[in-house]
Order: structure tokens, then sequence, then C-alpha cells
């Protein structure tokens, strides 16, 4: 389970759908996922306008207690595998700016 969410974890990735459905409150960016390890990547966040990206992270995954966990400084995500589909959500009490996610 853990190494079909890794593949599909690695790549580009961009949220048209979702920005152009409500652009006022969802930027159009691109997010880009590079495998630099075993289940370590460098993720980057940019805007669609621009060169550079505005975030930029190593990230680590691991299967915990059944679930896979994607380890980032700001905050951690869980995910659970329903048949051919992974459902994730942010870990309990992250903040981000000093606001539950």
């Amino acid at each position: 389970m853990i190494d079909v969410f890794c593949e599909w974890f690695e790549g580009e990735f961009d949220n048209w759908t979702q920005a152009s459905s409500n652009p006022s409150k969802w930027s159009h960016i691109f997010i880009s996922h590079k495998k630099i390890g075993k289940r370590k990547y460098l993720t980057k966040s940019r805007y669609n306008f621009a060169k550079e990206p505005y975030r930029e992270q190593e990230v680590s995954i691991e299967f915990e207690n059944g679930l896979i966990i994607v380890h980032n400084p700001i905050c951690n995500m869980v995910f659970e595998s329903n048949a051919n589909h992974f459902y994730g959500e942010s870990q309990n009490g992250c903040e981000y700016k000093g606001k539950p996610f």
C-alpha cells in the first residue's frame, strides 16, 4: 500500500479545477514532488504566474499503525487507503500562522 501511495505521490500536479471553481478563494498553483531518497521527497509549490516556488520543503513518508503519514515541517498529513483511493487530512492540532487547519 505505501509503495502505491509513494508512486502516486511523486510527480507534478496543479489545482486548476479547484482554483477555477472558486477563484476568490483558491489561487492556481503548481506542485511538484521529486523523489530524493527512499520515501523522501522535495516538494515545491508555486503560483501559476511565478517562476520560483513560494514554498520548498523536504517530506518523508512512513507507514504507522495502518496509516500513511507524510511528515513535513508545518503539519503532518495522515492518509488511509480505501480500495484504490487514498483519503487524507491534516493531523489533529495543526496550526498555521496561529490558525487551525
